[in-house]
């Protein structure tokens, strides 16, 4: 099976979106508004140090150091909606040809906001990732960066500050930001 470009990524990205908002629609159910993030575009971000499920510590200041674009993902494993939007993400964020986003100087960090890790870690045991899950025990990183609903997401330049913010139709867009200014700024 060919993978799958990163445009393409998004592209199921946007899909996902669109179908769970046509889901609770059709079902009736009101859509809770996403929840503004205390981080906003251009603003530091707070950095943190957390374990992964296995118990490395990822600091994300050595993160952004390494990387171009961190994306920090906040999610919850009985979230139907983060974990769709997790497992698309890891169709496109490493690839053996390089084109992945991880090939772009991306990295994701997946943190989980589940109040039993071990929930996440089962479900993560059926669906693996590639890109680091770390624990986010007690919600302090998830209140210090203002999150009070799932999936949200922060992309954070090198620089430290925030490039994007919020919900999954923000990654969508600011991913696509982000890769058409890099690939400008590399020529092409």
């Amino acid at each position: 099976m060919k993978p799958l470009p990163a445009l393409a990524v998004l592209f199921l990205v946007s899909f996902a979106v669109l179908s769970i908002a046509v889901k609770r629609e059709v079902l009736g159910a009101k859509a809770r508004p996403a929840a503004p993030l205390a981080i906003e575009v251009d603003a530091a971000v707070p950095t943190f140090a957390l374990e992964t499920l296995d118990g490395a510590t990822v600091r994300l200041r050595d993160v952004l150091w390494r990387k171009k674009l961190v994306v920090v993902v906040f999610w919850a494993s009985w979230s139907g909606s983060s974990r769709l939007l997790l497992r698309v993400l890891e169709m496109g964020y490493h690839r053996e040809d390089g084109r992945g986003l991880d090939g772009k100087g991306v990295e994701i960090l997946a943190l989980v906001e589940d109040e039993d890790p071990a929930r996440a870690a089962a479900y993560l045991a059926r669906h693996p990732v590639s890109f680091p899950v770390l624990v986010d025990a007690g919600g302090a990183v998830a209140r210090r960066w203002g999150v009070n609903g799932v999936p949200l997401f922060v992309g954070a330049a090198a620089d430290g500050r925030a490039a994007f913010a919020g919900d999954a139709a923000s990654l969508v867009g600011g991913l696509q930001s982000w890769l058409a200014a890099e690939q400008e700024a590399a020529g092409g």
